[in-house]
């Protein structure tokens, strides 16, 4: 009778544990892809401006967002393509642009491009 209850405690708590374990679903979601960023024309003179225009998709079709970031100069517009500038009191130097494109579950991607700025 004792053999019988502690088998059968046994087979309890292994089913307790098995059910209570957590379940880690594997995240399938993958980070959107940059296939191309652009600068035209790739150097500029202070006060002077370029475009920028990024091609970026993501393997789950989510919509996209875009996010530029530099050390010297300023962006006007949003999204794929934006006018990059300097300000006419900038000094000659070569700027990093940084691309940032996030899905919609977060997952980002970045690129970097360089712009020489000259008088």
């Amino acid at each position: 009778m004792k053999k019988i209850f502690s088998l059968i405690l046994i087979i309890i708590l292994g089913l307790m544990l098995v059910g209570c374990a957590k379940k880690n679903p594997t995240n399938s979601n993958q980070t959107p892809v940059i296939t191309s960023l652009k600068a035209e024309p790739s150097s500029i003179k202070v006060g002077e401006s370029s475009v920028l225009t990024a091609t970026a998709y993501d393997p789950e079709k989510e919509n996209l967002t875009y996010q530029w970031s530099s050390v010297v100069g300023y962006f006007i517009g949003s999204g794929s393509q934006v006018k990059y500038a300097v300000p006419s009191s900038c000094c000659l130097t070569n700027d990093e642009i940084t691309l940032t494109v996030k899905d919609s579950q977060g997952q980002e991607s970045k690129k970097i491009i360089r712009m020489s700025i000259a008088f």
